[in-house]
């Protein structure tokens, strides 16, 4: 669900970059959103592999024990990710995006929520750190 959220936080944050013109041209001109756009892209397509690989993990080992630390890492990551993003959707937006118009304004308050669904990141935390030995 996050990769899917961060995903829709990006595809509108490109779409708003292309389309929003400060100075005569879009602000997906701009170094800073150009970059930040790049970054979102990466960010979520390493989320997602992670995510592909805890999904086979769980196809083909024996023990939930086995991949336990991979799914958690693939939460953590996909869910932090998923908060970047959109925040970083709502910096591109500007004050557009906190209006209740504005699809990023749902997807950064649906971000934190998932962060503390079906358990915090914290637990994840808890248990890559007990699976690597602290």
């Amino acid at each position: 669900m996050t990769v899917g959220l961060a995903q829709a936080a990006y595809e509108a944050a490109l779409d708003y970059a292309k389309t929003r013109e400060q100075f005569g041209q879009p602000i997906g001109k701009q170094e800073r959103i150009s970059f930040a756009i790049v970054d979102m892209a990466t960010k979520i397509k390493a989320a997602r592999w992670q995510v592909y690989y805890a999904c086979w993990l769980s196809d083909h080992v024996e023990s939930n024990m086995e991949f336990s630390e991979d799914a958690a890492m693939a939460k953590l990551f996909a869910g932090k990710v998923c908060m970047w993003v959109t925040q970083e959707a709502l910096q591109i937006y500007g004050g557009h995006g906190l209006m209740m118009d504005s699809p990023v304004q749902r997807y950064a308050r649906d971000a934190r929520f998932y962060g503390l669904m079906a358990g915090s990141l914290e637990m994840c935390q808890l248990v890559i750190g007990r699976r690597i030995g602290l």
